[in-house]
């Protein structure tokens, strides 16, 4: 078992195999994600296609938000495999200009809104000449997946790329001279978690659009009515999958920035802190279902669900990120602190002692 481990474990590379190794893994996840959406996308559509336009506007969205959650995950990644020692660069680290901190607040997310800004706006003009060939016709599924994956797919992986190479470039300063720190919490609720949660809520409205624009709305006995039931339905499921998704990548993020440096705990970390708040957030979905929707009637507009399912993604994601946040800040800083236990003495071992 340990050999396999062994073998499985990731290895050091040099920065281009580095990159070109992510850049391989996250074409297949690129791949995976365009499936997916173009799937949704046409499953909730009328005569499961997409008017041209529609497809245009479905493509910016997802390059954008892809951006969005990409590029703070990329440089975070890339610093973090750094400091792993997963990344081998033989070059001195180089200087930053002044003020170009990457995972400073400010920074960050004026970049990342900057980068999913671009990628739409390019995305979208690529994905308009697909409109003006299909001439009125509408798109299919596979016609769907194929704009995603090479128009917002394109722009994802090359925005990947520069944001990983600077997280690696990052780590390497921030090793030979530390940032200032700030405290956890507040790096935590305030720099991490409110921007993350205002991007998924802005990303689920799309998504709300996105499966319900096609419903008619006012009508209950309508073949395809926009109900509270319909809405709600999947409520559960959104949440699981927002905590599965954001509690270890922003755990990460948590731990990067202890270990550079970046933020400092109110109190010493006299233990590890367990997921046991997720488990519980896991089990809170299956209630925040029918709470839902006590906050919408029998027949929404789509304006409201829009609204209530944006407004559930951020609370869910603000609390899940701000928590992973400061875990991951705690969990590194008593690893990094704590006094390792000698192992202790078995009878064969003293017996073995003994004779020597």
């Amino acid at each position: 078992m340990s050999r396999l481990k062994e073998a499985l474990a990731p290895k050091p590379r040099p920065l281009a195999d580095y990159l070109e190794a992510n850049a391989f893994v996250g074409g297949i996840v690129q791949l995976i994600v365009a499936v997916l959406i173009g799937a949704l996308a046409t499953s909730r559509a009328e005569a499961h296609a997409l008017t041209p336009w529609t497809l245009a506007a479905v493509v910016a969205a997802a390059a954008a938000g892809g951006v969005a959650v990409g590029w703070p995950i990329a440089v975070y990644g890339g610093a973090a495999d750094t400091l792993k020692g997963l990344v081998v660069v033989d070059a001195p680290p180089g200087a930053a200009p002044e003020g170009d901190d990457e995972l400073h607040p400010r920074t960050l997310w004026a970049r990342t809104a900057g980068w999913a800004a671009g990628a739409a706006a390019w995305s979208f003009s690529a994905a308009a000449l697909v409109a003006v060939v299909l001439d009125g016709r509408h798109a299919n599924a596979l016609v769907v997946i194929a704009a995603l994956a090479a128009l917002g797919g394109v722009s994802g992986r090359a925005v990947d790329l520069l944001a990983r190479r600077r997280g690696v470039e990052l780590a390497r300063r921030s090793m030979d001279a530390a940032p200032a720190s700030v405290p956890a919490r507040r790096r935590a609720w305030l720099h991490i978690a409110l921007p993350v949660a205002i991007g998924q809520g802005l990303v689920n409205a799309g998504i709300a659009w996105l499966l319900f624009h096609e419903y008619v709305q006012g009508d209950p006995f309508a073949e395809r009515a926009l109900t509270e039931e319909a809405v709600v339905a999947e409520v559960a499921t959104i949440v699981v999958l927002l905590v599965a998704v954001f509690a270890p990548m922003v755990r990460s993020w948590g731990e990067v920035d202890a270990r550079l440096g970046r933020v400092e705990l109110d109190e010493p970390a006299s233990a590890p802190v367990g997921p046991q708040a997720f488990v519980y957030l896991i089990v809170a979905a299956f209630v925040l279902g029918p709470m839902a929707g006590l906050l919408l009637p029998a027949t929404p507009s789509l304006l409201r669900v829009i609204v209530v399912r944006s407004l559930l993604a951020f609370a869910v994601v603000f609390v899940i990120a701000g928590l992973a946040h400061v875990r991951g800040a705690i969990n590194a800083t008593y690893a990094a602190t704590a006094v390792p236990v000698a192992p202790r003495s078995t009878p064969e071992a003293q017996a073995a002692a003994v004779v020597a």
